[in-house]
């Protein structure tokens, strides 16, 4: 087995936070913010090591994407 399966395993498992917890009601517990939805195709390995990266910080796949986005283009920052 790869070294990585438990990162792997780890960044797949739900969050114990949110653990018995029904979708909508974790739903309701985050602010209403207007968003748009935005597909990428990653490649598989590439996704991988995305969600394993993602557990080492500690965050969300969305959030590594978006701090890295945001770091190579600070003028995208919100004002």
């Amino acid at each position: 087995m790869p070294k990585n399966t438990d990162k792997l395993g780890a960044a797949m498992g739900r969050n114990p936070r949110s653990a018995g917890k029904g979708f909508a009601s974790s739903f309701a517990e985050k602010p209403v913010v207007e968003t748009v939805r935005l597909a990428i195709d990653l490649d598989k390995d590439f996704h991988r090591r995305l969600k394993i990266a993602a557990a080492e910080h500690g965050i969300s796949q969305r959030d590594l994407v978006l701090n890295a986005i945001q770091k190579a283009y600070p003028e995208l920052r919100n004002k």
